[in-house]
Parts: structure tokens; C-alpha cells; sequence
């Protein structure tokens, strides 16, 4: 395993980590430095790229950040379009159905959140 694929693993498992001992800044932190060096690495490795974002819109809408949550989803969305014809797998369908879940949730949130009326006086 070469340096850069060595660095962006230990990355996501800090993330991984100080997700589980509570530590969520530093999770955000981590999942997004990993993101952006499997991204750096590309190849079969975008697939963990937008792994490591579904990972980081999965935590923002759970820490009430939606804005960054739908960030995130859509960067994963963007990255398995980009790469679709390169990352057909069972693992590249689940990596897409679930930035596409997250994007939809997320604006059916953000939808159900906002009153039909609001603004009108």
C-alpha cells in the first residue's frame, strides 16, 4: 500500500474513532481530510472518497447541520457520477443510493420544515 492510500486510511479510522468516543468536531475533521486524500489518490479509490462524505453528511444531519449535511451528499453524488462508468459494482450502487437517500432526505427535511405560507402577509 502506497504512502498516500496508507495516510487517507488512518484518516477515515480516526474519524471513525473520535466519532465513537464523542469527539464529533474532530470526526468531521477527519472524515473530510480522508475524503479529500482518497480523492487526491483516485482511481477505484473515489469510491472511498465519497464513502468518507456520506460518512461526514450522516454525522452533520445528526449534529442539526442539514446546510452541511447536504454539502457533503452532494459532493459524494458528484464523485459517483464522475467515476460511473469506472466504479460499476455492488459497492458503487450502495455508495450512490446512499448519497442520493441522504440528498432526498435531506430536502424533504428541509421541505417539511418550511410552511407553505410563510411569507405571505
Amino acid at each position: 500500500m502506497n504512502t498516500e492510500i496508507k495516510n487517507a486510511v488512518e484518516l477515515h479510522d480516526k474519524a471513525c474513532s473520535a466519532e465513537e468516543m464523542g469527539q464529533l468536531d474532530l470526526a468531521e475533521l477527519y472524515y473530510l481530510k480522508s475524503a479529500y486524500a482518497f480523492e487526491q489518490v483516485g482511481g477505484t479509490h473515489m469510491l472511498n472518497a465519497a464513502n468518507a462524505f456520506n460518512a461526514l453528511a450522516i454525522l452533520r444531519a445528526s449534529r442539526g447541520n442539514q446546510a452541511g449535511a447536504l454539502c457533503a451528499a452532494k459532493k459524494s453524488a458528484q464523485i459517483m457520477e464522475n467515476y460511473r462508468a469506472q466504479s460499476s459494482s455492488q459497492d458503487a450502487d450502495l455508495i450512490r443510493g446512499t448519497a442520493w437517500d441522504l440528498i432526498n432526505d435531506l430536502i424533504n427535511t428541509e421541505l417539511g420544515t418550511r410552511s407553505l405560507f410563510s411569507g405571505i402577509t
